[in-house]
């Protein structure tokens, strides 16, 4: 990013960030600069694991202790399940993915916000909120495609899960071998554990290049992904 010689740090940015970091809080002491720049790493997402899309997937816990089909769908049946439930289930989830998105956009333009008070060490919200409007809109939507791509990897996962390890379902739609299942189970497991580092480290380096640059997400996740597989030891 400072110039054309292809050199990766790793430990060396670290003093220098330990420096920064004590000239911007300390130098001198200012508690209202700390109220802001505690802000803008709050909407970015920096505390409580962050306010992006991958955080959801992985709170997310699942049982899969039914003996069988019919214990599961009998929990919902027609005697314990009233017909105002179905409308209320959908609202429920339409309010909770709104939320979703809404969290989502603010941890995307906040991030900006936060990156442009460490850069530019200054207490501001309203102007890099404004500034790095077209950034922080590129980077959430994304976020968005990336989340529900991931979505879509999961549902998948787990239905071949269920068709290789579920008598009933495994006997309604497939009367393959089970290892065949086993063997794609674990070879998507092992592409998901490869496409979490991936882009984990892409993503990250990515808000930076799109400062610096001004560029789009597209075009700094293009640019980041060919230095790392171009490097991927450092």
């Amino acid at each position: 990013m400072n110039g054309t010689e292809n050199k990766i740090e790793i430990f060396a940015p670290f003093g220098a960030a330990y420096e920064l970091m004590k000239k911007i809080l300390f130098q001198p002491f200012d508690f209202r600069k700390w109220c802001v720049i505690a802000f803008a790493a709050f909407i970015s997402g920096a505390w409580g694991g962050g306010l992006h899309f991958g955080s959801w997937g992985r709170r997310a816990k699942w049982d899969f202790s039914a003996a069988s089909y019919q214990s599961v769908a009998g929990g919902f049946s027609g005697e314990h399940f009233p017909p105002w439930a179905i409308p209320l289930i959908i609202v429920g989830v339409v309010i909770a993915l709104l939320i979703i998105l809404v969290l989502g956009w603010l941890s995307a333009r906040g991030r900006f916000i936060f990156m442009d008070c460490v850069v530019k060490n200054r207490a501001a919200i309203a102007a890099p909120w404004e500034e790095f409007r077209r950034e922080g809109n590129s980077f959430f939507v994304f976020s968005f495609a990336v989340g529900f791509g991931v979505a879509a990897l999961m549902a998948i996962f787990f239905l071949l899960i269920a068709l290789a390890f579920y008598p009933f379902a495994g006997s309604q739609f497939f009367h393959g071998p089970r290892a065949v299942f086993i063997f794609i189970i674990a070879l998507l497991a092992l592409v998901w554990i490869a496409f979490s580092i991936f882009s984990c480290v892409v993503i990250n380096l990515m808000l930076p290049v799109m400062y610096r640059r001004r560029c789009r997400a597209i075009e700094a996740f293009l640019d980041v992904s060919k230095l790392v597989l171009a490097r991927p030891g450092p």
